[in-house]
C-alpha cells in the first residue's frame, strides 16, 4: 500500500462499489483518472494497489486476453451459423461493436499468420466475460456452453478425480457431490479433500502432461481443482495462471497488465513453515537431471539419491486460495521482496519481473528433451522443463553466484528455497567446492534476508569463514558484520561477533565509510530519528574494538535527531584524539546538538583528557574554540555547560548576547558574575569567523543591548542604558543591530528613541530595519525610517526571501509603501532581479501582475522603463480568465516573446484557437520545444492547429532538433500517441534523429526511446519503431548516450534492442540493416553478440551467430570482453558451449585495461561451476600466473570456494601454488 494512503476497510469499499465500477467501465477513464475522480469528487482516497486488489476481488476486468477473445469468437461464430444474435460482455457490460470488429481483425490476422498456433489456455472458457443470446421476445439471456461441461468431466475422470456433475437447466446451474462456502480468502469446496495433507496423492502421475490444459471450467462456475506438471499444494482450489510471453501483443486495444497477484498471503507467509512441492513429485525432477546440466551439481551435493524437498508441509487450509506454477510462486516472492523496498514502484517492477522467465530459460539446454520415449511418453517442452526443474535451476544459479539472477533480490531466492528445500540436507552436503560455493552464497542471501536461523546453521559449516566472505551490494563491498551493521540488525551483528567477526577489517576503502561504524552511520537517513537498536549496535561495536574515525563523530553530531548515538560516539573518542576534537570545532557541535547534560559530560571528558595526558597547549592555542562553544551553549540555554566553559573564558560579552537570546535568566546571571562588557561593540554570535574590521555583513551582527531590546527584557535594557548604551550608539556599529531589533518587534517607541539619540545615522544601516517594517506592515516605523533618510535598497548581503523592501511591499499588496519606495531613490537593478518566493522564481513586475493593481503596474513601468514581462509573466492574468487585464498588459507594450510563448500552453489547454492565433500574431513562437512537446503530451487534439501555425513559418527542410521533444512525447504516450507520431512524421520536417532540442538533455533519440518502451508493451508489433526506420532513422546510429558519467557510454539501436530481450525486435533491426559486427570502440562497450551474451539471451545469441556475428570480435579497450569471456563472467555454460560450437577462442587476450580472461572472470564473479567447465574444456591447461590472478580476484570478492577449486585443480600440475589447506 502506498505510504500516503490508509488501508480502506471492506465495508467502505462496498459503499462506493457501484460508483467505482461505473467510472471504471467508461472507456475514457484510466485507472489513475478513476482514482483522481474518487479522491477529488467524493473524498475517497485509496492507492493504486488497493484499487487493483479490490477490482480483482470484485471479479471486474476491463479487457480480455488474446486467448479469451479467441474463445469468444469461436462461440460467437458457432452461434451465428445457427442464426442466433449474440453479444459479448466483459464484467457484465456489453462490448461495443467497433471494439469487437477491431479485435476480430487482429485475431484473423494472427490466425492467418500462424494457422498452426494453439492458443494457450483455450479450454479456459470465458473466465472474464460472458456471451448472451437474443431471444424471440428481444430479451438477452446468458449462453452456457455444454461442451465445457462434457470436457470438464472427461478431464477430471482422466486425472483420477471425482468430478462434480454440472447440470444446466435454463439459467440455473447445480452441482452434485460438491458444496461451496465462503471462506476468509475465497470460496472453499466441501467434500473435496484431494489436496489436503491428510489425503494421499495419486502414486501414478505419468498421465499428467505439462502441455495439458489446466484451465478448463464450466462457464459461469468457479474453477475446479486441477494438477500442474509439478503441482503446488493449496487448501481448496487451483487456478492456472499463464505468465506473460515475450512477444508483441496480438490485440492493440487490450491493456496487458501485470499478473494479477492473488499471492499476497503466499509472499508474506513465513518460509520455513511449509513447502509447496510434495515429495512424491521429486522423482520426476531427479529423472530429468540426467539430461540437464544440473546432474554434476546434484552429484557434488550428494543429492542424486536423496530427496532435498522439504517435508514439513504444515498447510493452513484457509491461508491460500490458489495453486500456482513454481515459476509463478517464485515470481510472487520476487515482487513481494521488491515491493518491500518501494511499494510505489510495484507495478513497474512487477512488469520487469516477468522477464524472469526468459532469464531462467537461458540456463536450460537449447533442445527439446525426450522423457521416457520408450514408454510412449510425450516430449517435454522447454517451458515444462523449467517448471519441473526450477529448484535445481535456483540451486545451480545460487552456487554460481546467482548467475542470471543478479537483478533479483537474493533474499527472495533464499525465501523460496527455504519453502521448498530441506536446507539442512543441503548444508550437510557442503563437502565439495560446489557445495561450499552454495553455502557461501546462501550465507550472503541469509544476511540480506535477516534470517538468523539460516545464518546460525550456515556458520556451523567449517567452510564458512566469517572474515573471508565478502558481500557486494550495489557495487560496494562489505564484510558480513559490516553488512549486518548497515542493515541495522542487532541480532545478526551479535551472532557474527560471537562467531569471531573482526570489526576492524573492512573491504571498502571509501573514505566516506570509514570502517564498520561509518557504514552503520551512513545507513541512517539524514534527519531520521535513530532506532534504539542502532545506538546499541554502535555501543556493541565500540566494545568489540571497532575503530572510531572523527569524521563519523562529526556526521553523527551534525545530523538532527541523533543525540543518543552522537553522545555514545563522542564519549568513546580516545584521549589521544582530544586535541583534534578541540581544534576541529567539535566542542561547538557538542553544544549545539546535544542536550545540556550530554554536552556538559562530553565537554568535561575532553577537557579532562587534556589534563590526563598533561597537554599544555589546547586551552591556550585553541582558546577561540572554547569561547565559541561557550557562545553556542549560551544561545541554547545550557546552564551547566556555560558554567563549565566560563572557567576557561576571559571575554564573555559575546556569550552574554547569546544568553539573552536564549531567554534563560539563570544563564544570563551566570555570565554577569564575570562582569562582561555589556556595551561592547557589535559582534556576531552566528558566525564564528566574523571579524569586526573590514566587513559589512548584514544580519550577522548584534549587541547585548540589541538582544535585550528584541527579547523584551526592559530591565536589562535600562541597566545597559544606565551604563552608556545610548551614548555609545553611534560608535562601533552599535546602531544598526539596535534599530533592526526595534523594527523587527514593531516597537515605535524604541525606534524614535534610537533615532533621537543618533540623529545622523548612516542610511545603509537602516536598510534591514526598513525591510522588517515592510514585512510586518509597521507603517509608522516605515515612515519614520524613510524620514530619517533610510536606504530602501537591499542590504549588501542577501536576507532570507524576500531580500528587498520593494519586492516585500509588492507581496504585501501595500500600494502606499510601494509608492514611497519608488520615490526614495530606488535602484533600477530591481527590474532585472529574480526572486524565489514559495519555491517559484518571480520578478517585481510579475508579482505586480498577480496583484492586478494597474496603477502600481504603471508606476513600476514608469520607474523602470526598460522592464519587460519575462517568461510566464502574463500567465497569471490568463489563468484568472481576466481577458481585459490581459489586453491592458499587451497595450503596455512591454511584453516579450518568451512571455507570449508561455501563454500558448493556456490557449492549448482551453482549446481556444482564437487565443492561440492572437498570441502567434503578437509574436509567440509555436515551435518552442516545450510548447510543442506539451501539446503532444497533454493536448493532442490541438496538435493539428499548432502544426498549421508552425509549418506555415518553417522552411521546407529539417532543422536539427526541431520537433524532437514533441515526437518523444508522442512516443511516451504509447498506443494513445500513435496518431501524433504519424502526424509529426508525416510533415517530413521533424528531426527524428537528434537526441533533444535541449542541449543539456542528450539522453536518447526517438528511436532509442521507442525501443526502450517496447519492453513494457507500449507499442504493438513495434509499429512506432517500424515507422521511425521507414522515416530514415539509422539502426546503426547511436540512440542512447549517457552524458553525465565517466566513461562516455553510447549504444546503437541494435544494442538497445538486445537489452530488451526481444528476439523479434532484434530480427526486425537486422532486417532493416543493423550491422551485427559493429566494433566495440568510440564509446561502444560491446558488440551485438557480446551484449546478447551479457544479457543472458540464448535466443538472441543463436540468432546473431546464425546471421554471421563474429564470435571472436575484439573487446573494447577499456573494460571490454569477448563474447566467451562474458559468458564465463556471467556463468552461463549453455551460452559458452554454444559459442565454442561456433569457434570461440578460449584463449583470446582480454581487454588491455580492466579486462578479464575466462578463468579470471569466472573466479572474480563466483562462477564455480564455470571454473570446472573451463577446466574440462581446456583439458586442465591454464597458465600458472592466470591461476594465481584468478585466485586473487576470487579471494578479493570473498568467493573462497572458487579460490579453493582453482587451487585444487592447479595442484594436480603445479606444487608451488598455495596448498589447499590454506583455503
Amino acid at each position: 500500500m502506498d505510504s500516503q494512503t490508509r488501508r480502506i476497510p471492506p465495508n467502505e469499499w462496498e459503499i462506493w462499489k457501484a460508483t467505482i465500477l461505473d467510472l471504471t467501465r467508461q472507456k475514457a477513464n484510466t485507472r489513475k483518472k478513476v482514482m483522481a475522480i474518487m479522491k477529488d469528487k467524493y473524498g475517497f482516497n485509496a492507492s493504486i494497489s488497493q484499487y487493483e486488489s479490490q477490482l480483482r476481488a470484485w471479479g471486474f476486468r476491463k479487457n480480455l486476453s488474446p486467448d479469451e477473445w479467441a474463445n469468444a469468437f469461436e462461440i460467437v461464430d458457432k452461434l451465428k451459423s445457427q442464426h442466433k444474435d449474440t453479444r459479448i460482455l466483459i464484467s457484465g457490460e456489453p462490448v461495443d461493436t467497433a471494439r469487437i470488429q477491431k479485435s476480430r481483425r487482429l485475431y484473423n490476422k494472427e490466425k492467418h499468420k500462424n494457422p498452426n498456433r494453439t492458443m494457450q489456455g483455450r479450454s479456459a472458457g470465458l473466465q472474464n466475460s460472458s456471451i448472451e443470446i437474443r431471444g424471440i421476445d428481444g430479451n438477452w439471456t446468458p449462453y452456457a456452453n455444454p461442451d465445457n461441461v462434457v470436457n470438464h468431466a472427461q478431464n477430471q475422470a482422466r486425472n483420477g478425480f471425482a468430478s462434480p456433475i454440472a447440470s444446466v437447466v435454463g439459467n440455473a446451474t447445480t452441482k452434485t457431490g460438491l458444496s461451496v462456502k465462503q471462506g476468509p480468502h475465497g470460496q472453499v469446496y466441501d467434500n473435496v479433500d484431494v489436496f489436503s495433507m491428510g489425503t494421499p496423492l495419486p502414486s501414478d502421475l505419468s498421465h499428467i502432461s505439462g502441455s495439458q490444459d489446466l484451465n478448463e471450467r464450466v462457464i459461469g462456475e468457479e474453477p475446479w481443482p486441477m494438477l500442474f506438471d509439478v503441482p503446488q499444494l493449496s487448501p481448496s482450489m487451483v487456478i492456472s495462471q499463464q505468465l506473460p510471453q515475450h512477444e508483441p501483443p496480438m490485440f492493440v486495444d487490450i491493456a496487458f497488465e501485470s499478473p494479477s497477484w492473488d499471492l499476497t498471503n503466499w509472499a508474506k507467509s513465513p518460509s520455513p513453515l511449509f513447502s509447496p512441492v510434495p515429495p512424491e513429485f521429486y522423482t520426476r525432477v531427479r529423472d530429468n537431471l540426467e539430461a540437464l546440466p544440473f546432474k554434476q551439481l546434484m552429484k557434488d551435493l550428494g543429492l542424486l539419491g536423496n530427496n532435498p524437498m522439504n517435508r514439513s508441509l504444515n498447510f493452513d487450509s484457509t491461508r491460500f486460495s490458489a495453486i500456482q506454477s513454481p515459476v509463478t510462486l517464485f515470481q510472487a516472492d520476487i515482487i513481494s521482496s521488491m515491493s518491500e523496498n518501494d511499494a510505489n514502484q510495484r507495478d513497474e517492477r512487477s512488469s520487469d519481473a516477468t522477464y524472469l522467465w526468459s532469464f531462467l530459460r537461458s540456463l536450460l539446454p537449447n533442445v527439446v528433451l525426450q522423457g521416457g520415449c520408450d514408454s510412449g511418453e510425450s516430449l517435454m517442452t522447454e517451458d515444462e522443463m523449467l517448471q519441473t526443474n526450477l529448484i535445481p535451476i535456483l540451486l545451480c544459479s545460487t552456487a554460481d553466484g546467482f548467475a542470471a539472477l543478479e537483478d533479483i533480490p537474493i533474499h527472495s531466492v533464499l525465501k523460496y528455497l527455504r519453502r521448498c528445500v530441506d536446507i539442512d540436507l543441503l548444508l550437510k552436503a557442503s563437502h565439495s567446492h560446489i557445495g561450499k560455493a552454495l553455502a557461501e552464497n546462501l550465507f550472503r542471501a541469509a544476511i540480506e534476508a535477516k534470517d538468523m536461523g539460516a545464518l546460525k546453521c550456515l556458520l556451523a559449516i567449517p567452510s564458512i569463514d566469517i572474515n573471508s566472505i565478502v558481500c557486494i551490494v550495489n557495487g560496494r563491498k562489505y564484510t558480513p558484520v559490516e553488512r549486518a551493521a548497515s542493515l541495522q540488525d542487532l541480532g545478526i551483528v551479535q551472532i557474527f561477533l560471537d562467531a569471531g567477526a573482526d570489526v576492524k577489517k573492512t573491504c571498502d576503502l571509501n573514505p566516506l565509510d570509514r570502517g564498520i561504524l561509518g557504514k552503520l552511520i551512513n545507513s541512517i537517513g539524514w534527519n531520521v530519528r535513530v532506532p534504539p537498536d542502532v545506538i546499541e549496535i554502535g555501543k556493541v561495536l565500540l566494545r568489540a574494538g571497532a575503530k572510531l574515525h572523527l569524521d563519523i563523530v562529526r556526521r553523527a553530531l551534525q545530523a538532527h535527531n541523533w543525540p543518543g548515538l552522537a553522545y555514545a560516539l563522542v564519549s568513546s573518542v580516545s584521549d589521544s584524539d582530544h586535541s583534534e576534537l578541540i581544534r576541529g570545532g567539535f566542542l561547538s557541535l557538542i553544544a549545539v546538538h546535544l542536550d545540556d547534560w550530554q554536552a556538559t559530560q562530553a565537554t568535561k571528558n575532553i577537557i579532562m583528557a587534556c589534563e590526563r595526558i598533561k597537554c599544555q597547549t589546547c586551552r591556550t592555542d585553541y582558546k577561540g574554540k572554547l569561547d565559541w562553544a561557550l557562545i553556542q551553549g549560551a544561545k541554547r540555554g545550557h546552564l551547566e555547560l556555560v558554567r563549565l566553559l566560563l572557567l576557561h573564558s576571559k571575554t564573555p560579552h559575546r556569550a552574554l548576547s547569546g544568553a539573552i537570546r536564549s531567554g534563560r535568566s539563570e544563564v544570563i546571571d551566570a555570565i554577569l558574575t564575570l562582569k562582561p562588557d555589556i556595551n561592547a561593540p557589535a559582534h556576531s554570535i552566528d558566525d564564528e569567523e566574523w571579524k569586526s574590521q573590514g566587513r559589512e555583513s548584514f544580519g550577522t551582527t548584534t549587541t547585548s543591548y540589541a538582544e535585550a531590546i528584541e527579547a523584551g527584557n526592559e530591565k536589562l535594557a535600562l541597566e545597559m542604558e544606565g551604563k552608556g548604551a545610548l551614548e555609545l550608539l553611534s560608535e562601533g556599529r552599535r546602531f544598526e543591530p539596535a534599530i533592526t531589533a526595534a523594527s523587527r518587534i514593531g516597537d515605535i517607541v524604541y525606534v524614535r528613541k534610537l533615532l533621537k539619540c543618533c540623529p545622523s545615522p548612516t542610511p545603509s544601516h537602516m536598510s534591514s530595519a526598513v525591510l522588517y517594517a515592510v514585512q510586518k506592515d509597521h507603517e509608522e516605523i516605515f515612515r519614520a525610517l524613510l524620514a530619517a533618510g533610510a536606504d530602501v535598497n537591499s542590504p549588501s548581503n542577501p536576507m532570507p526571501s524576500p531580500p528587498d523592501p520593494l519586492f516585500a511591499a509588492v507581496l504585501r499588496r501595500n500600494s502606499g509603501m510601494v509608492s514611497a519606495i519608488l520615490s526614495a531613490d530606488v535602484s533600477d537593478q530591481y527590474q532585472w532581479r529574480l526572486y524565489r518566493y514559495k519555491g517559484v522564481e518571480s520578478t517585481i513586475l510579475g508579482e505586480a501582475v498577480k496583484w492586478g493593481d494597474r496603477v502600481i503596474i504603471q508606476d513600476l513601468l514608469s520607474a523602470f522603463p526598460s522592464a519587460t514581462f519575462k517568461y510566464r509573466g502574463l500567465c497569471p492574468v490568463l489563468d484568472e480568465g481576466d481577458m481585459a487585464g490581459f489586453e491592458f498588459l499587451l497595450g503596455c507594450g512591454v511584453t516579450s516573446i518568451s512571455a507570449l510563448t508561455s501563454c500558448l500552453e493556456i490557449g492549448l489547454s482551453r482549446g481556444d484557437a482564437e487565443l492561440v492565433q492572437k498570441l502567434v500574431e503578437r509574436g509567440a513562437d509555436p515551435s518552442d520545444p516545450y510548447v510543442f512537446a506539451t501539446c503532444v503530451d497533454k493536448y493532442p487534439a490541438m496538435l493539428p492547429l499548432l502544426c498549421e501555425h508552425i509549418f506555415s513559418r518553417k522552411s521546407h527542410h529539417v532543422v536539427p532538433g526541431f520537433g524532437t521533444d514533441a515526437l518523444k512525447a508522442a512516443i511516451r504516450r504509447g498506443q494513445a500517441g500513435l496518431a501524433a507520431v504519424k502526424l509529426l512524421l508525416g510533415t517530413g520536417l521533424v528531426d527524428a534523429k537528434s537526441f533533444s532540442s535541449d542541449l543539456y538533455v542528450q539522453d536518447e533519440t526517438p528511436l532509442g526511446l521507442a525501443i526502450k518502451l517496447s519492453r513494457k508493451g507500449h507499442h504493438a508489433d513495434f509499429e512506432v519503431i517500424r515507422k521511425l526506420l521507414d522515416y530514415g532513422c539509422d539502426p546503426n546510429s547511436t540512440v542512447t548516450h549517457v552524458t553525465h558519467t565517466k566513461p562516455n557510454i553510447r549504444q546503437t539501436a541494435l544494442l538497445e534492442a538486445i537489452d530488451t530481450g526481444s528476439t523479434d525486435l532484434v530480427r526486425l533491426l537486422i532486417d532493416s540493416g543493423a550491422r551485427v559486427n559493429l566494433e566495440a570502440n568510440l564509446g561502444l562497450k560491446r558488440t551485438p553478440l557480446q551484449k546478447a551474451v551479457e544479457v543472458d539471451s540464448l535466443e538472441i545469441v543463436t540468432l546473431l551467430l546464425e546471421v554471421g556475428a563474429d564470435v571472436n570480435a575484439r573487446p573494447a579497450e577499456r573494460g571490454g570482453a569477448t563474447a566467451f569471456q562474458l559468458a564465463a563472467i556471467r556463468g552461463n555454460r549453455i551460452i559458452a558451449a554454444k559459442l565454442l560450437d561456433y569457434g570461440a577462442n578460449l584463449h583470446a587476450p582480454p581487454a588491455p585495461i580492466n579486462g578479464r580472461g575466462p578463468l579470471e572472470g569466472a573466479a572474480e564473479n563466483g562462477r564455480v561451476q564455470m571454473i570446472f567447465f573451463l577446466w574440462e574444456v581446456n583439458k586442465g591447461w591454464f597458465d600458472i600466473e592466470v591461476c594465481r590472478r584468478a585466485m586473487e580476484l576470487a579471494e578479493g570478492n570473498g568467493f573462497m570456494a572458487c579460490r579453493g577449486a582453482i587451487a585444487e585443480l592447479s595442484q594436480k600440475r603445479v606444487a608451488t601454488l598455495p596448498a589447499l589447506d590454506q583455503y
